[in-house]
């Protein structure tokens, strides 16, 4: 229940803290003097738009603040449990908005500072506001169908959960699928064919530096070979009589080994020539290796020059200038290609999930459409009563489904449903939308009807009626009032009017005036709490500015008449 509104700077509100009762609340006034700033103030509780323009002439920020009552283990109190955010008492909460020149905006909780959507989250627990001009959207299909699943029973609502646990999960892996973002078909098809193209080598990365390297050895094999020659000779001579560097240098130490007494100098030189002529061996038989590698086959031949042609070829038709960049150019393909198949393998993995979860959704939304049939009788009986206690007396209410389009079912977050209200107000008019049917005076009236009975169900402690008495008059307006004053029995209801019919049904009756000083405008809240202030206004209502005693009399008869519920005898 809503106990208190503090408003500061807001409009054209100094400062104002307007006290609400249990029960049903009245606020009246003059048209102008800003009776539904109260309505927007509440209204920013519930995360609506705040802006700058909000805030009142030559200050620099704007608050409101709602003190709210609930009963312990209801779903405000599990909600604020559950985020840390519990009062100092268990049943009370304080929800308030900060609005600043600067653009910002500040949002709390029992004082503490919490993000927009969690005010908004609590604020729906606790408040609903119907606004002028509301008709219109009270009917969009969402609407439609949140009031039907009001008169869901348990297997309905179980239903429910779990055909929007398998919907919620359809549009995650919808999201998943798009944000995959999968290379196109043939986008997969050219990394494959460049891939295979530079895979046809068979080489390693390695491999591909050793053919560049033989190739190059077996272009300078000739002057190699000359010059491999050239030393061998140089080291063993190109004749038998050992005129080569070896084996001089053997006959020099053999002659210094046998003249050993000579002195110990020779023998130190003829160990040096010893370790030279060792040195001179292992230089020959390394010739005689690189020679017999420099002895290439034919067919190596053939193969070496085939592969670095082919090297050359796609180096060139891949523009790289060097080998380095056509290994890394190899590299990158292979690793596009694999992030590419895996980026495909993933999505169509997603896309099979995707379509168990929609087969799920769908065949729990139909057995949810079942469970809604079912809810669409006990609504309309509900409604047909509600709506005779509001002077329709013969009408007929009834929930009409839509069906499939072109037989096949719309996954939407509300189900697979599209339903329309149908209402014939009068014995002998087919049925026919809401909407077409109904007067703005009448529409009023059904909207109310169906609020009281949708609002009931959710549990919701106060809903705030802004002019709900759009288009009414006479003995309706006594019918609309007696409804909301019963209403107010079950929840708390504020009610913003202009009809004094209505207004003489009040548990407690708030009136704004707007005042003027000098070039200073501002609006007040009055408490009425004397049946003498209720009743020169509800006589300045009934259109007698003067208070004059025939009107001052027809109020006071008004608010005796309402009490007793004596107005039907006169005007059922």
């Amino acid at each position: 229940m809503l106990e208190e509104l503090a408003i500061r700077n807001y409009v054209i509100v100094d400062v104002q803290y307007i006290r609400f009762t249990p029960g049903f609340n009245v606020i009246t006034g003059e048209t102008g003097t800003g009776k539904s700033i109260i309505v927007d103030a509440l209204s920013l509780l519930l995360g609506n738009r705040g802006g700058e323009d909000l805030i009142r002439k030559e200050r620099q920020s704007a608050l409101v603040e709602g003190l709210f009552s609930f009963p312990g283990c209801s779903p405000v109190d599990t909600w604020l449990r559950e985020k840390g955010l519990e009062g100092e008492l268990d049943t009370e909460v304080v929800l308030s908005r900060e609005l600043t020149r600067q653009g910002k905006t500040r949002s709390r909780i029992n004082g503490r500072t919490v993000t927009l959507s969690d005010l908004k989250e609590v604020g729906n627990l606790l408040l609903d506001v119907s606004s002028q001009g509301e008709h219109e959207s009270f009917f969009l299909p969402r609407h439609r169908i949140a009031l039907l699943d009001t008169f869901l029973d348990d297997e309905g609502w179980e239903t429910h959960g779990k055909y929007r646990r398998h919907f919620n999960r359809y549009t995650e892996l919808q999201r998943a699928i798009v944000a995959v973002d999968p290379p196109s078909a043939e986008r997969i098809e050219e990394l494959r064919h460049d891939w295979a193209e530079l895979s046809s080598l068979g080489l390693t990365h390695d491999e591909y530096r050793e053919v560049e390297e033989e190739f190059q050895m077996i272009a300078d094999a000739q002057l190699l070979r000359d010059v491999l020659s050239e030393l061998l000779s140089l080291l063993n001579g190109d004749d038998l009589e050992g005129r080569g560097v070896c084996s001089r240098i053997a006959r020099v130490r053999s002659t210094l080994e046998s003249l050993a007494d000579t002195g110990e100098a020779y023998a130190h030189l003829s160990e040096s020539l010893r370790v030279v002529e060792v040195e001179m061996q292992e230089i020959g038989y390394q010739v005689s290796a690189l020679q017999e590698k420099l002895a290439f086959s034919t067919e190596r031949l053939e193969h070496i020059e085939k592969t670095v042609s082919e090297i050359e070829r796609l180096k060139r038709k891949h523009g790289c200038r060097t080998t380095e960049e056509f290994i890394a150019l190899h590299e990158t393909l292979k690793n596009e290609l694999s992030r590419e198949e895996t980026q495909r393998a993933k999505k169509e993995e997603l896309e099979t999930y995707r379509e168990e979860e929609k087969k799920q959704a769908l065949s729990w939304g139909r057995k949810l459409s079942a469970c809604r049939r079912e809810a669409a009788a006990r609504l309309g009986e509900r409604l047909q009563q509600e709506l005779g206690q509001l002077a329709f007396k013969r009408a007929e209410c009834m929930v009409r489904f839509q069906p499939e389009r072109d037989g096949e079912a719309l996954l939407t977050p509300e189900g697979l449903d599209r339903v329309d209200f149908f209402i014939s107000l009068n014995p002998g008019e087919p049925p026919a939308p809401v909407m077409e049917a109904a007067s703005g005076g009448e529409l009023s009236r059904i909207i109310l009807g169906m609020k009281s009975i949708a609002r009931v169900e959710s549990g919701v402690g106060t809903i705030i009626f802004d002019e709900i008495d759009q288009g009414i008059g006479g003995k309706t307006a006594f019918w609309v009032g007696e409804r909301l004053k019963r209403l107010s029995r079950e929840q708390q209801v504020v009610c913003i009017t202009h009809l004094p019919q209505i207004a003489c049904f009040a548990d407690h009756h708030l009136r704004v005036d707007k005042r003027f000083e000098e070039e200073h405008t501002w609006a007040e809240v009055f408490s009425l709490s004397e049946k003498a202030e209720r009743v020169e206004e509800l006589a300045r209502m009934l259109g007698d500015e003067e208070r004059q005693t025939p009107a001052l009399q027809y109020a006071e008869k008004l608010i005796h008449t309402a009490a007793q519920g004596s107005w039907k005898k006169r005007h059922g």
